[in-house]
């Protein structure tokens, strides 16, 4: 009975450690990388597309480049997404694990359709 309770601890502290690195990597790793994305796409369109017409026409500001409304939506769909995935992860809750990365995969497919629109389309006009 000791043995199985050990084993029992070692698998609690293995999720644990799953659930613990799963959080650094997609909760801070990829939301650096995503954070950094939504400044370093804008900037580098707008001096490719637009750095040689300053002066000459109108161009839009950085912040137009960016659909916010779109942004906010994968911000707040991740930054909920990632923490309820890795505590269904480790409270071994397989539906809970899945809701919580169907919803990361929604967030990631928001985000590849902001950035998107940030490099390929015209810039989003702030009314």
């Amino acid at each position: 009975m000791q043995t199985q309770n050990r084993k029992n601890e070692n698998t609690r502290i293995d999720l644990l450690f799953e659930a613990t690195g799963f959080l650094v990597f997609y909760g801070y790793v990829g939301s650096l990388i995503m954070g950094q994305m939504f400044k370093i796409g804008p900037f580098l369109t707008w001096l490719h597309k637009y750095s040689d017409k300053v002066g000459i026409e109108d161009v839009p500001a950085l912040h137009e480049m960016v659909d916010q409304r779109s942004a906010r939506l994968q911000f707040i769909l991740w930054s909920f997404a990632v923490p309820f995935a890795a505590l269904g992860m480790a409270l071994r809750h397989d539906i809970m694990t899945l809701i919580g990365c169907s919803s990361m995969s929604l967030g990631s497919i928001i985000f590849l359709f902001v950035q998107y629109k940030i490099f390929l389309k015209e810039p989003v006009k702030v009314r």
